[in-house]
């Protein structure tokens, strides 16, 4: 059975069978690695390219939202595990001060 293409018309349509075969494969990426890379080719077919095909300049980062909901010392592990600058840290750290937020939170 010949695999269906999706066509990126259809998929910002609305077209459930499209949305959810983009869904499917955009799980099915993500499962294999942290990236996933959709672009369309001239014909507006939506096309999975291999994450070495582009370059990454920058990660998402958990939102200083976020990190203030856990404690700090939680929350410099995870900047950490991010990979932030220090300069970043200690700028994100002095907001948290300023916004009254104890240690132990």
């Amino acid at each position: 059975m010949a695999e269906e293409v999706l066509l990126v018309d259809r998929l910002c349509s609305g077209d459930r069978p499209s949305v959810m075969a983009a869904g499917m494969t955009l799980a099915q990426a993500l499962r294999k690695g942290k990236v996933a890379v959709f672009m369309v080719d001239a014909l507006g077919q939506v096309v999975l390219m291999s994450p070495s095909s582009v370059e990454v300049i920058g990660k998402p980062l958990v939102t200083d939202q976020d990190l203030d909901a856990m404690s700090e010392d939680e929350s410099i592990a995870l900047m950490v595990t991010e990979g932030r600058e220090e300069g970043a840290m200690m700028k994100y750290l002095a907001s948290r001060s300023s916004k009254g937020l104890s240690h132990g939170r």
